[in-house]
């Protein structure tokens, strides 16, 4: 199956971001690494001459490199793109894409996904699901770039749920292969008390709630379970853990309250906008 694969490059470890590349180059026709930073000694080990470097050093999100990269795809004749963020290793690619190939023939099924740091399903099942992450998903490109691809505004939280419910929105489906796995780490740990806390910073958390209730106004009724996913981790858990174990426990705290108070402004605005 031809395929371009895009990982994007923010102050990246490089050590992972070669196993990261290292784990997929082998299969791939193209691999661009999109620098979203300004570092110039991204050294890759390219024997087959497929990597290319893309991007103006300068942050500009994962939506706005990936769209980018779509439209790069539609111009070569790629018809599966695999977005990778730069902190994800695949345990065994190539089990991944023969099983990506055997379901790719169902032309409903808009977005591939492994499974995520668990396995859960036996190999060979599967199940649809209302959205994956961005990174190890195989997107079907003139699917996915008929649809406007990913939502630039929201520059990097939100943009892989959005992504879903705008496949589903549509018509197609987003599908998880059982016998993929992708290691794949979630922010940053701080410890504290003994106690493992996954943390992200204050503007971050502010970006993630605000997007997330911006998706539920977008999308609702179809989007109703993501309220209670708000609700529960970016809220009630994720103000917890601030306060009993976290640093910068006001500022995060402000984000949380300000995240939430920008996605009420954003569903009334979409209520009276829809009554006009």
């Amino acid at each position: 199956m031809k395929f371009c694969a895009v990982v994007v490059a923010y102050c990246p470890d490089l050590d992972l971001l070669r196993k990261n590349i290292g784990a997929y180059y082998a299969y791939a026709d193209k691999v661009i690494v999109w620098r979203n930073s300004d570092e110039t000694d991204l050294q890759i080990e390219d024997p087959q001459g497929k990597v290319v470097f893309m991007g103006e050093g300068k942050n500009e999100g994962i939506s706005t490199a990936v769209n980018k990269v779509l439209d790069l795809c539609v111009a070569e004749g790629y018809q599966w793109l695999l977005t990778m963020d730069q902190d994800s290793v695949f345990v065994d690619f190539g089990a991944y894409l023969r099983l990506v190939e055997a379901n790719s023939t169902d032309s409903s099924v808009a977005e591939f996904s492994p499974e995520v740091n668990e396995q859960l399903l036996e190999c060979g099942a599967t199940v649809d699901k209302d959205y994956v992450i961005t990174s190890g998903a195989f997107l079907r490109v003139d699917t996915i770039r008929s649809m406007g691809g990913f939502r630039s505004d929201f520059f990097l939280d939100g943009i892989d749920i959005d992504l879903g419910y705008k496949i589903r929105s549509n018509g197609y489906k987003v599908r998880c292969l059982g016998g993929a796995l992708l290691k794949q780490r979630f922010g940053e740990v701080e410890v504290a008390h003994n106690h493992n806390a996954v943390s992200y910073p204050p503007k971050r958390i502010y970006n993630i709630i605000r997007n997330y209730w911006s998706i539920i106004a977008d999308y609702f009724p179809v989007s109703r379970p993501l309220i209670w996913e708000v609700t529960k981790i970016w809220n009630i858990y994720t103000t917890a853990s601030v306060i009993v174990y976290q640093k910068q426990k006001i500022a995060k705290l402000g984000a949380i309250v300000r995240g939430n108070l920008s996605g009420m402004k954003y569903i009334l605005s979409s209520i009276f906008s829809r009554k006009k």
